[in-house]
């Protein structure tokens, strides 16, 4: 199984803060992973590099193969992050909200390919009901 996400030595310093320092894992296709730790950890540094919101200090991502500084838009086009906060439409179903977000990004999906993302999120028996179920706001 390849790796579809290869981060080498990446670092991040605002002015005398290192928010990510020399970072490396990688990510087997396939796999769903996760960022855990505390606040100023730097999970939300490393989540904006990987999707190129701001500039590492040091260090290479690759993803899907591909440098992620030469080639962004090739990369970008095919993946999404929900960075901080997950905002959901709270009366609208789990189905509804992800086809929304799907037309919103100009992505044609099927009802099947919805379902299965739900599926994999442990959504699919909730796929009729409105996300305010889920969401203590």
């Amino acid at each position: 199984m390849s790796d579809i996400i290869k981060v080498n030595n990446l670092s991040k310093s605002f002015k005398e803060v290192n928010a990510v320092d020399n970072l490396s894992f990688s990510v087997p296709q396939g796999s769903i992973y996760g960022f855990l730790g505390q606040n100023g950890a730097g999970k939300s540094t490393t989540i904006r590099m990987l999707m190129t919101l701001i500039k590492p200090s040091a260090g290479d991502i690759t993803i899907f193969g591909q440098d992620l500084r030469k080639h962004p838009n090739d990369i970008l086009r095919n993946i999404g992050a929900v960075i901080e906060r997950p905002d959901l439409y709270k009366y609208l179903t789990a189905y509804e909200n992800v086809a929304l977000f799907a037309k919103l990004s100009r992505v044609s999906v099927h009802r099947k390919s919805i379902m299965d993302l739900l599926d994999r999120v442990g959504l699919a028996n909730w796929e009729n009901s409105p996300m305010q179920i889920f969401l203590r706001v």
